[in-house]
């Protein structure tokens, strides 16, 4: 009679166990993965670690959100910024992390990372790209501001002023991309310019800048950001050319903008909003001041976000994506056409070895 009490009883506990298991697995959130590939050791490793601030304001943000119907997982990876990186990174968030969409920042990468993600459907957002070819094929989308978008706004504001620009091109993917745009706007306006490359690491520009100073240009317009600006500055200084250099978002890649005069002006991506901006800062605090494109990362992870609390699986989170119009983030309402959420350019000054954003 005991055992049988006894049976009867674990019997019904199990019953009980299985029920509340089932209520448990009824009530667990998903969780949504995404990969987050950035270059957080290298020359640009400041870049990238102000970029992994902003992904981890958003990740503490929707953690206290407890009205999201999925949980947000943010794996992390460092690329270098090297193409190596990049394929074995890719490689590891498709097979191995199965991430449900990847989140990168600029040329180079995005450009590889697109293909990869199209021929694995894999939702994939880049932020900071130069290059339009990066929001190609459906699974692929671009965060950012476009060179032609920066180029109008320079030769309005900035090289209006002058007659003779001396363009000199970093030889990859954003440089020239950039320059393209550049020469196109300056063409329109009836500016001259005479064209010069530079691969990246070269150490001795002495010889280039002898050449471009025979033409005798009014500025030095340049695509290159640290630690190439740094050498080719530097050396034009030690040269006695002090003449004004202007950029687009390349001067934003300066790790050290006070190395320039006050009054030094370029154009580049806005800030995000006030609210977010100081979260970001105050989380990137003691490690980097950089500030280029934290609100398009933090943007491009809460696009993913939005995407699939409005929907059940990758193939309906594709789609809302696709259909989406524009994206209202810390840039407030901006339009998306042909998989490219284009903010607008504004123009920088720096004062106070510090850069301002000048209103329009």
């Amino acid at each position: 009679m005991k055992k049988a009490l006894l049976s009867l009883m674990m019997a019904t506990a199990l019953v009980a166990c299985g029920d509340k298991a089932k209520e448990q697995n009824a009530n667990e959130k998903p969780t949504i993965k995404v990969g987050v590939s950035l270059p957080l050791t290298g020359d640009i490793a400041y870049m990238g670690q102000a970029l992994k601030g902003a992904v981890q304001v958003a990740d503490q943000q929707l953690k206290e959100n407890k009205k999201l119907k999925n949980n947000y997982e943010f794996i992390i990876e460092d690329n270098a910024y090297n193409t190596k990186n990049v394929i074995s990174i890719n490689n590891k968030f498709a097979y191995a992390d199965k991430v449900n969409a990847i989140v990168d920042f600029a040329s180079n990468p995005g450009l590889i990372t697109s293909q990869f993600a199209q021929r694995n459907k894999i939702i994939h957002i880049n932020t900071g790209s130069s290059d339009k070819k990066v929001a190609e094929g459906e699974y692929n989308f671009s965060h950012t501001t476009l060179p032609d978008m920066e180029a109008k706004v320079l030769v309005r504001d900035i090289l209006s002023d002058y007659k003779n620009v001396a363009l000199v091109v970093l030889n990859e993917a954003s440089g020239i991309a950039a320059a393209e745009e550049m020469v196109k706007e300056m063409e329109a306006h009836g500016i001259e310019y005479n064209q010069y490359i530079v691969n990246g690491g070269e150490k001795n520009l002495r010889e280039l800048i002898e050449k471009i100073e025979r033409k005798n240009p009014d500025i030095y317009l340049v695509t290159l950001y640290s630690p190439d600006f740094d050498i080719f500055y530097k050396q034009m200084r030690e040269k006695g050319v002090n003449k004004p250099i202007t950029s687009t978002n390349f001067m934003d890649l300066v790790n050290n903008p006070s190395i320039l005069p006050d009054g030094t002006q370029w154009v580049s991506y806005p800030s995000p909003e006030k609210n977010i901006r100081e979260k970001i800062l105050e989380a990137n605090k003691g490690v980097t001041n950089s500030e280029l494109c934290i609100g398009n990362v933090y943007d491009a992870v809460m696009m993913v976000v939005e995407a699939f609390e409005h929907s059940n699986n990758n193939e309906e989170a594709l789609q809302y994506l696709n259909n989406l119009k524009s994206f209202k983030g810390v840039y407030g309402e901006v339009a998306i056409n042909n998989g490219i959420i284009n903010v607008p350019a504004i123009k920088k000054v720096l004062k106070d070895g510090k850069p301002i954003e000048v209103e329009k």
